[in-house]
């Protein structure tokens, strides 16, 4: 292990209310958990790393950011094969902070001042309201565990969320953690059989683990016998495992290391066709250790600001670079939906995570597209720009907020698992939606360039704007399918466009930033309207032939339908207005926030068929 992740483990043990002392700081900068990290466990009917696993495990415990930035694998095993160590520590985390207060409310209300002490005390409290964080000599409290069975009953409000802690209470047991921890395929077993926790195998007695409650369930006992395993096998594992015991309690990083090669290697051979292959588990970690890609946004970021320079300032060698930068952002970001896919077995788009990540890479996909039919056009680099934007925030989200988003690979539930239309209505959906952040940026972009003009009286900026052939600031009369046609324009831009057809540059300077960003917004706006109705349609269809019935008033349904209702209204009201340009504009964006309501508050809020909450 690095120093830094050393210093990392004594900065976060001491934080708990203990610290590491010398021989334990030797300790997690010696031993070598390379081998365990590679071990192949099955966890919800799905084989992963043991890295992978002990990440989704323990977030279930303490989703804060300084304890998912320890290092996952040392800190199961730690739990596992020392519990002590955490026995007073403030280990568990209540994520929202009405919960907190609710809890600690309850508590003052129930218990006097003059009684309030330990576990309990005012200054305790104050603190757990600050960063969350609760042992479990807390929660095993007489009067908190009374306070939790009381505010459990309030489903709606914190009903959730002290479930949530009686799981996390339960699972940083030591003996919840060996009891899941199934590392043992099974000898001659299938793919769909489970694997077995290892004490169902090792026999060997516990090396100097206290007879105590803390370490309860975690000692071994005499198992039955396993069909299809030899007794040479399974002495070697439970000398494997004794090893491993002995050694971790003793600080002994060398015996811990050298048991845990011995246990990798030979759980490999117990059912080899069931074992993932070496590959296989490596690009999985390396997958993870990455932060799954997500860092490619600094690389669209990077692409923004070219794409933008190019569209305002037209310089050539900016679209070149803005463009290079943005294919190799979509070949970073396909390949990491190609490693995705062949992790999980399946298409990528069945949690938050990979519909974001899924969502953005059609936009990028479409922008590429759009970007070789417009590369003559004034249109050329804006569809580039707004995918890049849109790819930037979706990644962000997905890097800073993995937790949240559930970026880890699952299981499909089996009513959705190998159905067709979770494929074609799931991704025409989540297409929409990244058309829609498209037509927001270009959007965005015209409301900004509108301001700037109106505050700032600078002729250069007006022939910017509103380009040298001047004229009204309305842009292009017709929708989407006319600005891809070069169908009909407002006069002044045909006119202006009409001396120099075949130079972008200078159709650019003519045609201004407005009729530009307004046309791309056309452009993305019916793009978006065919594809999220025909979503609609086919989600429709899906309802039907799975519950009997197209349509269920679910809340996700109704506001994708809201959303393509403000996406008809746009178009109805481009028609009428004088000022189309800045009608399409504020409806665009209106449109835009509907969406996201529809995709975040009612996924994680609001209660229904198609959400997480």
């Amino acid at each position: 292990m690095t120093n830094w992740r050393a210093a990392l483990l004594v900065a976060v043990f001491g934080a708990g209310g203990s610290s590491l002392c010398a021989n334990e700081t030797e300790f997690a900068e010696q031993v070598d958990l390379n081998a365990a990290r590679l071990m192949a466990v099955q966890h919800d009917g799905q084989v992963k790393t043991f890295d992978s696993y002990a990440r989704s495990v323990l977030k279930f415990i303490n989703a804060s950011r300084e304890f998912r930035s320890r290092d996952a694998v040392h800190t199961y095993l730690d739990m596992m094969l020392r519990p002590e160590h955490y026995a007073n520590q403030n280990l568990i985390y209540i994520k929202k902070p009405f919960t907190r207060k609710e809890i600690v409310a309850s508590i003052r209300a129930r218990v006097p001042v003059e009684q309030r002490e330990g576990v309990i005390s005012d200054e305790e409290m104050d603190r757990i309201i600050d960063d969350g964080l609760v042992s479990t000599r807390f929660l095993d409290d007489p009067t908190v565990v009374s306070v939790m069975a009381f505010l459990e009953r309030d489903v709606m409000r914190t009903g959730k969320e002290i479930q949530a802690i009686h799981s996390a209470r339960n699972l940083a047991e030591p003996g919840a953690l060996a009891r899941i921890w199934r590392i043992i395929p099974p000898p001659g077993g299938g793919p769909l059989d489970p694997w077995m926790v290892g004490l169902q195998v090792w026999d060997a007695p516990s090396s100097g683990v206290p007879q105590d409650s803390i370490h309860s369930g975690i000692d071994s006992r005499r198992p039955e016998p396993i069909p299809g395993m030899s007794e040479e096998t399974r002495a070697a594992l439970s000398q494997c495992w004794a090893d491993l015991q002995g050694g971790w309690r003793e600080q002994d990083a060398e015996r811990v290391t050298r048991a845990l090669g011995t246990m990798a290697g030979g759980l490999e051979t117990i059912a080899p066709s069931l074992y993932p292959s070496i590959g296989r588990r490596t690009l999985e970690h390396w997958y993870y250790r990455n932060h799954k890609l997500t860092p490619t946004w600094i690389v669209y970021l990077a692409a923004v600001a070219f794409l933008l320079m190019a569209i305002v300032y037209r310089w050539p060698w900016t679209r070149r670079v803005g463009l290079g930068l943005f294919a190799i952002a979509l070949c970073i970001h396909t390949g990491a939906i190609g490693i995705r896919w062949y992790l999980a077995g399946r298409i990528p788009n069945s949690n938050m995570f990979e519909a974001i990540i899924a969502s953005v890479w059609f936009g990028a996909v479409v922008a590429v597209v759009l970007e070789i039919v417009f590369r003559k056009s004034v249109l050329r680099n804006v569809s580039a720009l707004c995918a890049s934007a849109c790819a930037v925030i979706a990644l962000m989200a997905g890097n800073f907020l993995p937790v949240q988003l559930n970026s880890d690979i699952g299981v499909v539930m089996p009513v959705l698992d190998r159905v067709i239309w979770l494929y074609i209505h799931t991704n025409m959906v989540i297409a929409s939606y990244c058309l829609i952040g498209c037509a927001a940026v270009s959007s965005a972009l015209y409301i900004v360039f509108r301001i700037l003009k109106s505050w700032v009286p600078a002729e250069s900026l007006r022939v910017l704007f509103d380009g040298s052939g001047g004229g009204p600031t309305a842009a292009l009369a017709g929708g989407g399918a006319m600005v891809i046609a070069g169908g009909p324009q407002s006069d002044s831009l045909a006119d202006s466009l009409a001396d120099s057809p075949a130079d972008p540059l200078a159709e650019q300077r003519r045609a201004g930033l407005a009729r530009i960003c307004d046309g791309a917004t056309m452009v993305f706006i019916g793009l978006s309207f065919v594809t999220l109705w025909t979503g609609i349609i086919l989600g429709a269809v899906w309802a039907d032939v799975s519950w009997g019935r197209p349509w269920g008033w679910d809340p996700k349904e109704v506001f994708a339908l809201n959303t393509w209702i403000i996406y008809l209204i746009l178009v109805h009201v481009r028609m009428k207005v004088r000022d189309k340009a800045l009608w399409t504009a504020i409806l665009s964006l209106v449109g835009f926030c509907v969406m996201l309501f529809n995709w975040i508050a009612v996924n994680f809020v609001i209660v229904g068929l198609h959400s997480y909450a």
